[in-house]
């Protein structure tokens, strides 16, 4: 249950990012879906959060200690899927790297300085997280 619900507001989210790229910003029904897909992800975010709070703190729900594997899943799943869906939304090469986040700089500046292809690496690792993250949220 926890992987599904992970995938679609990964997906949700990457969804609405992407049409947002892609210049549907002036449909009403796009901006209330983006609302929507930015309040679910935020409140499973906080849900993460409270639950790594929990964890520190000894609290046990029903799922034990495996708190770090829900948490660690879900990131590397958001690694994984994210940029993925987004740059297909958008009509943008699947493998593209932007220049403002944190991250796009962290990427840009690694495969400028190693010089390895982006399309291959960057294709594996984001497979590796997806089999980890998936079996960590099985």
């Amino acid at each position: 249950m926890i992987l599904i619900v992970s995938i679609l507001l990964i997906l949700l989210k990457a969804i609405s990012d992407g049409m947002l790229l892609r210049k549907y910003r002036s449909e009403f029904w796009m901006n209330n879906y983006k609302a929507i897909s930015s309040l679910l992800m935020s409140a499973l975010l906080a849900i993460l959060i409270l639950l790594s709070f929990a964890c520190l703190s000894g609290i046990s729900f029903k799922y034990g200690d495996n708190y770090w594997f829900i948490i660690g899943g879900f990131l590397l799943m958001k690694f994984a899927l994210f940029d993925v869906v987004l740059n297909w939304v958008a009509g943008l090469p699947i493998n593209y790297i932007g220049k403002t986040k944190f991250w796009d700089k962290f990427w840009q500046w690694f495969f400028k300085k190693t010089r390895f292809p982006i399309g291959m690496f960057f294709g594996m690792l984001k497979l590796i997280c997806f089999f980890i993250g998936l079996t960590w949220l099985l």
